[in-house]
């Protein structure tokens, strides 16, 4: 049975006159949203995610420190897969990793093929393919509690695959928000540098567990605050990894939007301007 796929516009207008789905995309004007039928791995992944979310609170308060986790803030674990997380969560992400890029590349070939060109066709492994770049601290499961958040960013990586863990019962606010380019703070007194639930994004996604987000990194987005409950996250932010480059170092990970600040990365996407 082929995964069911649908286009979501963050920009309509520009969409409409782009010549192929793949434009649309790599502009930044739509997210494709995935039905892979991985509702059992959202759930075992959610419930190692929650059980490694509170080990490492627990620590935090005994050691006064960040532990393991990368960027915890108030509301917010974040859990680098291959660091944090046993051998089975591992599995499980690379099967929903692998069967997001097998989706993508049976239904937009193309769109593959601009980005990463003929990586997948000599190894079907994602989490630990070496032609690969990962942004900092990711693939990770990202553990939101009331309060929690992430900011408006941009990935500045080839592509994001995006899978929400929780259903929409168990937790209020939350979803991931996207602004259309060139609209994160640049018509309103608050910029996209403040908490997010002062911006007003283009559109907000809930999907289901069981989904994925498709978007390229010129796409500005955000994890919007959970007010109650809890809501996990896998996200992969990656790029082809360029003879001679290294993966990236604590530092150089998401652009986090002001007013006024380009909304595009011009050298990486020039080709499909």
């Amino acid at each position: 049975m082929r995964e069911q796929w649908c286009e979501v516009f963050i920009c309509e207008e520009q969409a409409a006159v782009t010549l192929t789905l793949a434009d649309a995309v790599l502009q930044g004007h739509s997210v494709l949203l995935l039905d892979l039928g991985v509702k059992e791995e959202c759930a075992v992944l959610l419930q190692e995610g929650i059980s490694a979310a509170e080990e490492e609170r627990r620590a935090k308060l005994l050691r006064r420190s960040n532990g393991r986790a990368h960027n915890s803030i108030e509301g917010r674990i974040r859990l680098p897969v291959k660091e944090c997380l046993n051998t089975r969560a591992q599995e499980l992400c690379e099967t929903m990793l692998c069967k997001a890029i097998t989706a993508v590349e049976d239904s937009h070939p193309t769109l593959m093929s601009r980005l990463f060109h003929d990586i997948f066709a000599h190894s079907k492994t994602c989490l630990r393919n070496q032609h690969l770049r990962f942004a900092h601290a990711e693939p990770a499961v990202n553990v939101y509690t009331a309060g929690g958040e992430f900011l408006p960013h941009q990935d500045r990586e080839s592509l994001t695959l995006l899978f929400p863990l929780s259903h929409e019962d168990s937790f209020t606010g939350g979803g991931t928000g996207f602004w259309a380019p060139g609209h994160c703070g640049t018509s309103g007194a608050h910029s996209c540098r403040g908490s997010s639930k002062h911006t007003t994004p283009t559109i907000v996604l809930r999907p289901p567990p069981g989904h994925a987000l498709v978007f390229c990194g010129q796409v500005t987005h955000a994890g919007h605050p959970v007010l109650w409950g809890e809501r996990g996250v896998l996200v992969a932010s990656f790029s082809p990894l360029a003879d001679g480059s290294a993966p990236k170092e604590e530092g150089e990970g998401p652009v986090h939007m002001t007013a006024g600040e380009p909304n595009d990365l011009a050298p990486l996407f020039a080709d499909v301007e």
